[in-house]
């Protein structure tokens, strides 16, 4: 990662409250997990086809 993005990414959330950072990485975390489950799916119904 290029320092700029990095010092930029630092300043933005250094902003933000406890609060709104836990919802954010909480967000972050379902959206993670349901694109999971979603690869997953596709997968298992590939390699049905097989």
């Amino acid at each position: 990662m290029y320092k700029w993005m990095y010092d930029r990414m630092v300043t933005e959330y250094s902003k933000k409250s406890k609060e709104e950072l836990v919802q954010e990485i909480m967000a972050l975390e379902k959206i993670e997990c349901s694109d999971r489950c979603f690869a997953n799916e596709c997968q298992a119904g590939a390699m049905r086809n097989l």
